[in-house]
Parts: structure tokens; sequence; C-alpha cells
């Protein structure tokens, strides 16, 4: 009896795990969460300081075609970008982040489709970390000289990344209430 219950209690951990995973906030949902709240608010910027990084601010700006675009980063006028986002000038605030941020640390991501991060050749999106690297996710990682459990990496830790800012920027807008 014990080693059916204790079957039955392996099965039901496992099958809540995969639920918990399952419900976990993907990129994709996230985006598309984002896109209609800006949509809804007539607006397509959206800045917000990184309340896990308080020296970090996160902005996006959506484009039409639709693209969004994300980034966060070290702002170097400290009290300037705070002053912005109070003040909703949301663009301004994404403009000055993006032109001017701290290179070091920054992370700009290119959401094409603005449907979030996917890899896949039909479906191609760009993280650029700091100054220098760009990571192409088309679903192509031999062509960018990458093993496939290397590309898995990469991708997983830009999708967290990713969720996670969006995250921020839809809190943003569910608590000021932007008009």
């Amino acid at each position: 009896m014990s080693y059916r219950l204790f079957g039955v209690s392996i099965a039901f951990a496992i099958c809540l795990a995969v639920s918990t995973r399952a419900q976990a906030p993907h990129s994709t949902q996230r985006a598309t969460e984002l896109d209609s709240l800006l949509t809804a608010r007539n607006l397509d910027a959206i800045a917000a300081a990184d309340p896990q990084q308080p020296d970090r601010c996160v902005a996006a700006l959506s484009y039409p075609k639709p693209e969004l675009l994300v980034v966060d980063a070290v702002y170097p006028a400290s009290a300037l970008l705070p002053q912005e986002i109070g003040d909703a000038k949301y663009r301004d605030a994404y403009l000055a982040l993006q032109q001017s941020g701290a290179p070091e640390g920054r992370r700009f991501f290119l959401d094409v489709g603005c449907d979030g991060l996917h890899g896949s050749s039909d479906a191609v999106d760009v993280l650029y970390e700091g100054a220098t690297k760009r990571i192409l996710f088309d679903g192509q990682p031999e062509k960018h000289k990458l093993t496939k459990k290397a590309h898995e990496t990469e991708f997983a830790a830009a999708e967290a990344a990713y969720s996670r800012l969006l995250t921020v920027l839809i809190n943003q807008l569910k608590q000021t209430g932007t008009p």
C-alpha cells in the first residue's frame, strides 16, 4: 500500500511541476500583453525603473510593422530618466536610454513580430549585449558557430531576461494607469 501511495505522490509531483512550468510567463505572452496595453492607451513607448536593479532602467518602443524594441541599461544622468518616466515622456526616456545608456551591461532586444523570442528561421529575433555582442535567434546555431546546446543556453537566458523586462514594463503601465 505504501509503495502505491509513494508512486501516486511521485506522479502527482511530476504533473504539478510540468503544469507549473507550462504556466510560467513566456515572452510571447508578455510581448502580446505589452502590445495590447500600449495600443489600448495609444502609446508607442513605455519606460520604467528596474525594481531589482535601481540603477537600471528599461524602455520599449513599438513600431507598427510590428516590431518591439526593448532596451535596459544604466543611465549616466541618474536623475533625468526617472523624471522623464514620472512625466510619462516614455519615448524620450527610450531614446535617452538607447542612445546614452552605458554600453557595458546594456541589453537591446529586437523582437520582430512583437511576439516574443522564438529563435526559428521564420521569426528572427536579435539580442545585442554590451557594445559588441550580437546573438541572432534564427534557428541556425551552426551558422553562427554555436553548438545546439550553446544556442539553447543563450536562448534560455535571453528568454528569461526578456520576459522579466517585459513584466517590468507591463507593471509600469498597470501601476500608472497611463491614459
